[in-house]
């Protein structure tokens, strides 16, 4: 069974995710996706450049985990 975060702040989802739960990146990932799209394609104005920086914002984020503030913070984290 998965935790819930939709009433979680956004600190603790990041330190969720700092700390290696793979279903808070889940969760980031559809808590921000839809206002970054909208976002880019507002500001970028091409297709191609709009999917490319929309994948590249999820591929960064997810592959410096060991480099979010919350990853060495050393603070206990609450139970799910």
């Amino acid at each position: 069974m998965e935790p819930v975060f939709d009433k979680q702040a956004d600190a603790e989802l990041f330190a969720r995710y700092a700390a290696g739960e793979e279903a808070a990146f889940r969760e980031i990932v559809s808590r921000y996706k839809n206002g970054l799209y909208a976002f880019l394609k507002q500001f970028l104005n091409r297709q191609d450049l709009v999917e490319d920086v929309f994948q590249e914002t999820f591929l960064q984020l997810f592959t410096s985990r060991q480099r979010t503030p919350f990853a060495n913070s050393g603070e206990q984290l609450p139970s799910p």
